[in-house]
């Protein structure tokens, strides 16, 4: 009936502990207590709950004692599921465990199951990566994607996570709680948890069914006695540009939730910054692997085995639909998250150079399967020109100097392109009519600023 000092509560916990770890000691390895370890594990957490429920019914000693006691009955209930279960099965029964202990908290108004759960919740999500890590490198042709029991626990934990935002948003903290600590971290640890196990889930999927298509193409090739077999690994590239497409579509459509639903200034910043990332990512090592199957299309390399048809070339529309698609998520969710005039600077300066990076690629692309490799320089410098002139007029018309600004600098580089790496290679001819549509692109930026002259000039003093 005494209150406890923290001394004595290490006491006990020891004991509870180098108890289990002699027991382990014993059973582990032994021929035949090795497969009753989950069970000894599970008999030192109904130990414990039989204390639990003494202290409980005789109202004995503090409540330090009381919730320390039950924290070692989940322990123990968290140790055995490992021990006695294996793979997916660890991983259910953790999600399941974490969200009925967070379910019970928010209902009942019990922090201290809240408070468990977490870990627990925590747990079941490592236990996840392990399952995904074995899986990604799955060869196993009997196994398809989409229907597997790695996907079928990813969509559990989702719907686990899901239940638990959802009782967060439900039974809010009372107004003395809400930035303690522990609510604080409560607030950015739950919704992580949901959203990279939603994106993992089907990320992973997608990425398997590539490596079973990879797997799956080989075809033997080669002389009798000496043949081998040839897989496609133009598979991996289309992969990669439609795991682009899907983290695109994702994270602006994690974007635009927040927008129509949750209004989360967190999920909010979350989603522009992971967006704008995976934009990028996009813009440079997605026009590469585009890159890549181009020359694929056209060398032919892969036709004497393979089907090699335009949809080398066409898989770079979804990736253009999809990346335009989260710019504008991005950008709607901007305007509310982030009233900034800077930031929405930047991000007009994202939108511009993106429209210019994929038309750019376009050109290139049609040029290239045209058989005109030797004006690609060229054909470059003539639409940023054009582009300089789109993005001046827009600039005047909206008044707007940054888009002006923008548009000047890039004719800039245009120029300095033109005569230090274009020009030595071109006939004369050719010479002669770059020049010739540049000055006059030049002319009509120079009359636009003068016949608008006084707009810009009250732009300015505005």
């Amino acid at each position: 009936k005494e209150k406890l000092d923290k001394v004595n509560i290490i006491l006990i916990l020891l004991n509870s502990f180098i108890y289990f770890g002699f027991g382990f000691g014993i059973f582990n390895g032994h021929s035949v207590l090795d497969s009753y370890l989950g069970l000894f594990t599970l008999f030192n957490a109904v130990i414990h709950f039989a204390v639990l429920f003494f202290i409980k019914s005789k109202k004995l000693a503090d409540s330090t004692l009381f919730y320390s006691t039950l924290a070692m009955v989940f322990t123990f209930i968290t140790i055995a599921i490992p021990i006695q279960l294996d793979g997916n099965w660890v991983t259910l029964m953790w999600t399941t465990q974490g969200t009925i202990l967070f379910w019970l908290g928010k209902t009942k108004k019990i922090s201290i199951y809240e408070k468990i759960s977490l870990p627990i919740l925590g747990l079941a999500f490592l236990s996840f990566l392990e399952d995904w890590s074995r899986y990604r490198y799955a060869v196993d042709l009997d196994i398809h994607a989409f229907w597997n029991i790695n996907f079928l626990t990813g969509i559990f934990a989702v719907l686990g996570y899901s239940s638990a935002v959802y009782l967060s948003r439900k039974y809010p903290d009372a107004e003395g709680e809400k930035f303690s600590p522990f609510n604080t971290i409560k607030s950015f640890y739950l919704p992580a948890l949901l959203i990279l196990t939603a994106y993992l889930t089907f990320r992973n999927e997608i990425g398997y069914f590539f490596d079973y298509w990879y797997e799956s193409s080989s075809v033997l090739v080669g002389e009798k006695g000496d043949e081998y077999n040839e897989y496609n690994n133009d598979i991996g590239i289309f992969g990669n540009i439609y795991l682009l497409v899907y983290s695109l579509i994702f994270f602006g459509g994690m974007a635009l939730l927040n927008f129509y639903k949750f209004n989360n200034k967190i999920l909010g910043v979350s989603s522009i910054v992971i967006g704008l990332l995976v934009l990028f990512a996009a813009q440079t090592y997605g026009l590469g692997e585009l890159g890549d199957l181009r020359y694929s299309y056209i060398d032919g390399h892969y036709s004497k085995y393979f089907d090699v048809s335009i949809n080398y070339i066409l898989i770079r529309y979804p990736l253009w639909a999809a990346a335009g698609f989260a710019l504008w998520a991005i950008f709607k969710n901007a305007k509310t998250q982030l009233e900034n005039t800077k930031f929405d600077i930047f991000l007009e300066a994202v939108i511009y150079i993106s429209i210019l990076n994929f038309l750019s690629n376009e050109l290139v692309t049609w040029l290239d399967i045209a058989g005109y490799q030797d004006i690609f320089k060229l054909g470059l410098s003539i639409l940023w020109s054009v582009y300089s002139l789109i993005l001046v007029s827009l600039g005047i018309y909206k008044k707007k100097k940054h888009l002006r600004i923008f548009a000047l600098v890039l004719f800039g580089i245009t120029l300095a392109k033109l005569f230090l790496y274009d020009i030595s290679n071109l006939s004369t001819i050719s010479k002669t009519i770059v020049l010739i549509i540049l000055g006059l692109l030049l002319l009509i930026i120079s009359f636009l600023y003068n016949k608008f002259k006084d707009k810009i000039g009250d732009e300015t003093k505005n």
